[in-house]
């Protein structure tokens, strides 16, 4: 990711804060301004609603610290200088490069199927076979009751939360091998 969007990473340990205290301090202030006193929201999309609106609201009224003006003078400053987005980073890529723990490959594995005589028979008639990638992500799908293009776009279905980015990511791989798998006969399709 670091490479995709340019920029520098720059790692502490994990569990010490004393690494990186500047940076435990304003969490545990952000921590204090928004959540005292403790609102309540009915749904997730409320919630998401108001802490958008509430850091947009305090970035106004911080000071920055190192640099002259709010947070929000020194982004609007700043916003000039940085660079446009190019396409977005895909943090998931799935090949699939077996389907036994022999390590056949579905040729491999259905190339008896294949050559029985019924399915060497419909070939010749025009059939096509397809094979169907496997959806790492089916049961969260499934849990939700979500169409795969609504899952691929992060809606959430009968689920109180969305799928995360990696399950979004492989659905999304998914359809778009499920394209290529049915190119060949996608004008069969309704």
């Amino acid at each position: 990711m670091a490479s995709h969007y340019l920029f520098e990473t720059d790692f502490c340990n994990p569990a010490s804060g004393w690494e990186k205290g500047q940076v435990e301090k304003n969490v545990q202030d952000a921590r204090r301004r928004l959540w005292q006193p403790l609102p309540s929201f009915p749904d997730l999309a409320a919630l998401n609603a108001w802490l958008e609106e509430r850091c947009i609201e305090q970035w106004g009224q911080i000071q920055h610290g190192a640099l002259p003006g709010s947070i929000a003078d020194v982004h609007a400053a700043e916003r000039a200088s940085l660079m446009p987005l190019g396409r977005p980073f895909d943090g998931f890529v799935e090949h699939t490069k077996r389907v036994s723990p022999i390590g056949e490959t579905r040729e491999t594995a259905f190339a008896r199927i294949l050559r029985h005589s019924v399915v060497r028979r419909a070939i010749g008639e025009g059939a096509v076979p397809v094979f169907m990638p496997k959806l790492f992500a089916a049961q969260a799908v499934e849990v939700r009751r979500l169409k795969f293009h609504d899952a691929a776009a992060g809606k959430t279905g009968r689920a109180d939360t969305p799928l995360g980015p990696f399950d979004r990511s492989r659905v999304k791989s998914w359809l778009v091998m499920m394209d290529g798998n049915f190119a060949g006969i996608n004008t069969w399709l309704p």
